[in-house]
């Protein structure tokens, strides 16, 4: 695969690069921690590299990595690992090294092949910096050194970037364009099937499957350019822009080809034909469910009632009352999350944990916030290396105490 490189954190075009993986954020002020609005939108929405970073500069990386950046680079040189090694006190699946090499380090195959994979306690991937360009057959070499899953990546342009893919090798350029990183990707696709296509899972931003389709080369790019998904139709023998007709319409979220490099996943926000209303609550089946497999369930089931509920409500809808009486919607986020914590036996934990979800999700839906969205900070959360110490607020429990300790009538 292709790797591109960017130098400045700005919306074009890490937006559109990193649509179809990851993008390396090669900075030049590597000092830098005080982010605008949009870099701290692009850095928890894009799939970021970013250094090289010296290894005492840990505060600065984890900073990065706490704004959202998926893996920190740390330079280092050859001569230096066999000196001393490298010890970085990071999670090794965050951390990439990126590893200079003098000509005559880079002869030494044989040398780097038993050298290299000790690097596997530290790191989940290597970024090699060759003065020159090394041989393909001593790539390769290298390559089979290490672990299967071990992130490979390799200085140097290639007319076709098909071959160093087959190899599991990643190649580190600039593209000239969104259509080359585009072209780089199809390029690495390979299908045995006689027409040729992809076999292409969708899912929502959850990973929950919507659909099976198929993808042709000129359908791949479409949807990278217009940021939809466009799939092929093999009953019309052309391009399916999804939702053209139904207004179901998708936005690209993300692209990509699993370990073989024969199948596709796209990641996608699946809108209704009121996109303004209830965001990520469209149908993709022709029967209108949101799946090919029916109706959503759970979490994803109960935002589209409650949304429902929120713009047309039946008579007597308890759930209009909570929109409509936000005091008792916070009494009853309360009040719940105290019988959670109270319960003991499994089942009435379900069923108590299952209420706090209702009630919270009220909450949300009133704001206009989607499951999506709370899945995201979640994500986003998940990366941080950084942790508050998670201690109770007393101000907040004697609050809490407060609205308990009301008569019933008093709601």
């Amino acid at each position: 695969m292709l790797l591109p490189v960017a130098t400045t954190l700005t919306e074009s075009p890490l937006r559109a690069w990193s649509v179809l993986g990851p993008v390396y954020l090669r900075l030049v002020d590597l000092s830098s921690t005080s982010f605008t609005p949009v870099q701290l939108s692009l850095l928890a929405t894009t799939r970021l590299f970013v250094g090289p970073f010296e290894p005492a500069a840990i505060d600065t990386a984890v900073t990065w990595l706490d704004q959202g950046a998926h893996k920190a680079v740390f330079h280092t040189t050859y001569a230096a690992l066999l000196d001393g090694g490298i010890a970085l006190d990071l999670p090794k699946d965050r951390v990439l090294l990126s590893i200079a090499l003098t000509d005559a380090e880079a002869r030494d195959v044989a040398s780097l092949a038993m050298t290299l994979p000790a690097l596997a306690s530290v790191t989940t991937g290597i970024l090699l910096q060759p003065a020159s360009r090394m041989p393909f057959d001593a790539l390769l070499t290298l390559r089979k050194a290490l672990p299967e899953a071990f992130y490979f990546a390799v200085d140097g342009t290639a007319s076709d970037v098909a071959p160093w893919h087959a190899q599991h090798i990643n190649l580190l350029a600039t593209p000239a364009s969104e259509d080359d990183v585009t072209a780089a990707f199809i390029a690495c696709l390979r299908s045995d099937r006689s027409d040729g296509l992809y076999t292409t899972v969708v899912t929502d931003t959850s990973g929950v499957a919507l659909g099976l389709v198929y993808s042709s080369a000129d359908s791949i790019a479409a949807s990278v350019c217009q940021r939809r998904g466009i799939y092929y139709s093999r009953s019309r023998r052309g391009l399916w822009p999804k939702g053209d007709s139904s207004g179901h319409v998708q936005e690209l979220v993300q692209l990509d080809m699993d370990c073989d490099s024969d199948a596709l996943r796209f990641t996608v926000l699946q809108h209704g034909p009121e996109k303004a209303t209830t965001p990520d609550n469209g149908a993709f089946c022709h029967l209108e469910t949101r799946t090919c497999w029916g109706a959503a369930g759970g979490v994803r089931h109960l935002q589209a009632t409650l949304q429902d509920r929120k713009q047309s409500a039946p008579p007597g809808s308890y759930t209009k009352r909570l929109f409509d009486d936000m005091e008792l919607l916070r009494n009853k986020l309360v009040e719940e999350a105290q019988e959670l914590a109270e319960a003991t036996d499994p089942v009435h934990v379900a069923e108590e944990g299952a209420d706090v979800l209702y009630f919270a999700m009220a909450r949300c839906v009133a704001a206009g916030v989607s499951f999506q969205d709370v899945e995201h900070q979640l994500n986003l959360r998940a990366r941080k290396l950084r942790r508050r110490p998670g201690n109770a607020k007393a101000y907040r429990i004697d609050a809490a105490n407060a609205i308990l300790a009301k008569e019933p009538g008093a709601q």
